[in-house]
């Protein structure tokens, strides 16, 4: 950081980027516009893909810090936790004719995408790519003349049903007896997983638990200090 930042910042004047995040959002500027990395005029100092490489490297090891945090999980649920009753509610109100929308768009950022991976279940820590999307497709079926209803999650295309804490356990038990209905999940485990998560903490509500959460800001707290490779330790 400190032999980039002084090639990065715009102005000798600015302050210096030791942050890698920040390090990294100026970095794509030039990257993703195809422009010519930076360079400080009249010098061979020069930012190079290399950098660049490294720099994501790095972040990946970073996000894969966080996810072991169980602090930094519970956190993202309760970030997400209000979308995902939402989105819930939404699948029960078509399924009781009270809403006939059979497409909704929910858009945001990575900084969204990243708590409700980790809330999911399927976050590897990995930085999340431009122009992700996850989709959750609700589907019905019936038996003995009743709708049954089950969803699908997908990752930027990608099946990942399957790696969802609430339906990990599903395919665990009738994967191998059910082979026709692997890829789907049942929407109940889905509603159990909203409706009783503050519950299955312990906690008596949701502001309880939020008082009851201190997600770790940077993984260079002491929070990982057990199992931080002395290779990046500042």
């Amino acid at each position: 950081m400190q032999k980039l930042s002084p090639v990065v910042k715009h102005e000798p004047n600015h302050s210096d980027i030791y942050d890698p995040f920040e390090m990294f959002d100026c970095m794509m500027g030039y990257v993703c516009h195809g422009s010519h990395l930076p360079c400080i005029p009249g010098t061979n100092e020069c930012v190079t893909f290399e950098h660049v490489r490294n720099l994501i490297a790095f972040m990946d090891w970073v996000g894969r810090q966080f996810i072991r945090d169980t602090s930094n999980t519970k956190a993202s649920m309760l970030n997400m936790y209000g979308f995902l009753n939402h989105l819930l509610s939404n699948m029960e109100d078509y399924i009781n004719g009270k809403e006939m929308a059979r497409f909704i768009l929910y858009s945001g950022h990575d900084v969204t995408l990243e708590p409700l991976s980790t809330a999911l279940g399927i976050d590897d820590g990995n930085l999340i790519p431009y122009a992700s999307r996850i989709v959750f497709e609700l589907y019905s079926y019936s038996v003995n003349n009743k709708l049954k209803y089950v969803l699908k999650i997908l990752y930027n295309g990608k099946d990942v049903t399957k790696y969802t804490s609430f339906c990990k356990p599903f395919f665990k038990d009738t994967v191998k007896s059910n082979p026709s209905g692997y890829g789907i999940c049942p929407l109940k485990s889905f509603q159990k997983f909203v409706e009783d998560y503050i519950s299955t903490t312990g906690a008596s509500s949701f502001q309880a638990l939020c008082n009851s959460v201190q997600p770790s800001s940077y993984p260079f707290d002491v929070t990982y200090s057990s199992y931080m490779d002395d290779a990046y330790k500042p």
